[in-house]
């Protein structure tokens, strides 16, 4: 009975059957993830959860920076109450956001999503690591010198970006040096006014 079964099987199907009954690590993992539905949500279930912790840490730091650094600055006399509805309406406005580009990127043809987050990434990173570095190495660049590198970086990151073929892992460099190089020359250029005693 069983010698009639086994002739029955396909070369083929012998050979499945040898590869499964292999112990290897690989074998052991395809068998789990094709057999078992089960752990296949749990694996998935892990996946979007990772990915949730760093989102809601994300958004929720948008929403407090954007809060404390803005509103509270130029709103000082706003109750505690108020800036928590703001900070929880920008919460869910960053969210909806964020979700929106998400379904916009899964509709458009991206060939590789990591190059297309570089490339975002660098058209305003860079230029808001140059500020950073323009902090840290400079003592004579004013808030308007600042602004004149920041524009420069990013209009030289937007025409790099349309008009030319250089890899998006260029785009932060790009930014960094042009906004600190501009900033410093208009510093040079148009030096502040001192103040006269008296």
């Amino acid at each position: 009975m069983q010698n009639s079964r086994e002739q029955r099987l396909s070369n083929a199907d012998l050979l499945e059957l040898r590869r499964w009954n292999t112990p290897t690590v690989y074998n052991g993992w395809e068998q789990i993830t094709r057999h078992d539905a089960g752990l296949d949500g749990l694996v998935i279930a892990g996946v979007f959860a990772a990915a949730m912790s760093s989102l809601d840490s994300s958004i929720h730091s948008v929403s407090t920076s954007v809060t404390t650094d803005f509103l509270r600055r130029f709103k000082p006399n706003l109750s505690v109450e108020t800036y928590l509805a703001v900070a929880r309406g920008l919460t869910v406005f960053f969210g909806i956001t964020g979700t929106v580009a998400a379904m916009l990127m899964a509709v458009v043809e991206v060939e590789y999503l990591w190059d297309l987050f570089l490339g975002i990434m660098g058209l305003f990173g860079g230029t808001l690591a140059g500020l950073f570095l323009l902090g840290v190495f400079t003592k004579n660049v004013r808030t308007s010198h600042a602004w004149f590198g920041a524009v420069a970086g990013v209009a030289m990151l937007l025409y790099v970006k349309l008009a030319t073929n250089l890899s998006g892992l260029l785009y932060g460099a790009i930014g960094v040096v042009v906004c600190f190089l501009v900033a410093l020359g208009a510093s040079r250029i148009r030096r502040p006014r001192s103040r006269q005693a008296g």
